[in-house]
């Protein structure tokens, strides 16, 4: 079962970051892949990628997102908050 909602979550984040190229918010963003809450959706992001949808270099650089791997977690936020 646990593997199940990891694969879920992966396969949410990796269908929100083409949303959060093409400028959505992040509520709505949350709500189209599936969490019940944008607080549900912003922790698992932060959990993945050390930062926030918000802070995603895909809504700074609209014209030229910067691809980002999903599944290997990098270990520069291990002691980040």
């Amino acid at each position: 079962m646990r593997r199940y909602r990891l694969t879920l979550s992966e396969a949410r984040l990796r269908a929100s970051l083409p949303l959060l190229a093409d400028g959505r918010t992040v509520p709505d963003i949350a709500s189209r892949v599936g969490y019940q809450s944008v607080n549900g959706y912003v922790n698992a992001f932060r959990k993945q990628f050390c930062h926030t949808p918000a802070a995603h270099p895909s809504r700074r650089q609209l014209a030229n997102p910067v691809p980002v791997a999903i599944g290997a977690r990098s270990t520069r936020c291990a002691g980040r908050r």
